[in-house]
């Protein structure tokens, strides 16, 4: 009888350990290995977040110097909590970005700054601890990592790498090329219908909808980034004239966000989301008052 129950234990043990190895071989040896400290996640596109190469072969790939200059203006009546615009750039200045808190989550009480500032905030972290720069895969951790916070976002992510520019965008934050003071390229605004762009977060679009972007850049190239109350406030050739002209202000960027701050309050000022307004058989007067937020990046 003992011989019998130690032949049974053995043969539970067998199937147990064999079952383990064909655990192993078809559920974890076959996946893509995921970051360290990084939960595997499915990103559009790909299984887990694309990882670069090391950050000092990034680097030496690199053609280009990249000088970053940013301006953040919150929406006067949220001054206190930092306004709902976030953004981040790189300690090396290739990878920025823009996340814009859609306002509307104020209604029912909800900073949907909060949500923009946790994607940034792991945006950063991404680029910083595991040196990922392929834009998608890093709104795909962010978006993961805010998943468990009330709110929505649009999302605008660009990596520099070589003489090509890398753009992950949802939503209607834009970014524009300026070479030799012409625009070369401008992004798509992706809207659902006017005043309701695509988003991540609660009740939100996913990044299924993203657009990814990619252009091939030159030696002084600018490359300027803005949240919805920028170009919202601001028409395209006020934009690149002060992209091109002479400025006491310490930055570029101060000096176009603080432009797009004045338009927003005057009354009877003709802006673009007036005309969009009209154009949707809607009727807006003045400027729109909103968090404006401006990155741009020098190519030298």
């Amino acid at each position: 009888n003992r011989m019998r129950e130690t032949q049974a234990v053995v043969g539970v043990a067998v199937m147990f350990c064999s079952f383990c190895l064909l655990y192993y071989v078809y559920f974890v040896s076959i996946q893509p290995m995921a970051f360290p400290g990084i939960p595997s996640l499915t990103c559009i596109g790909r299984v887990t977040p694309e990882w670069n190469e090391p950050q000092d072969v990034f680097v030496s790939r690199q053609m280009f110097q990249v000088s970053t200059d940013v301006a953040n203006i919150p929406h006067p009546a949220k001054r206190r909590t930092g306004g709902e615009d976030a953004f981040f750039v790189s300690p090396d200045q290739y990878t920025f970005g823009i996340f814009d808190g859609v306002g509307g989550w104020n209604n029912m009480g909800v900073d949907a700054g909060v949500y923009s500032k946790t994607l940034a905030k792991t945006s950063k972290e991404c680029v910083i601890e595991y040196n990922m720069r392929d834009p998608l895969s890093i709104l795909c951790v962010a978006e993961k990592a805010a998943e468990s916070i009330i709110g929505s976002a649009t999302v605008c992510c660009i990596t520099i790498d070589g003489d090509t520019l890398h753009a992950a965008n949802l939503g209607d934050s834009t970014f524009i090329i300026i070479r030799q003071g012409k625009l070369v390229f401008k992004s798509d605004e992706l809207q659902h219908e006017f005043n309701f762009p695509y988003q991540i977060g609660t009740h939100g679009d996913g990044l299924d909808k993203t657009e990814e972007i990619e252009f091939q850049i030159q030696r002084g190239d600018m490359i300027l980034v803005g949240s919805d109350g920028l170009f919202d406030n601001l028409f395209l050739d006020e934009i690149l004239k002060m992209s091109q002209e002479d400025t006491i202000y310490h930055s570029r960027a101060s000096y176009i966000a603080s432009a797009a701050f004045r338009a927003s309050n005057l009354a009877e000022k003709m802006v673009p989301h007036g005309e969009r307004a009209a154009e949707a058989g809607l009727y807006h007067s003045g400027g729109k008052p909103d968090d404006i937020t401006v990155i741009i990046a020098t190519i030298s």
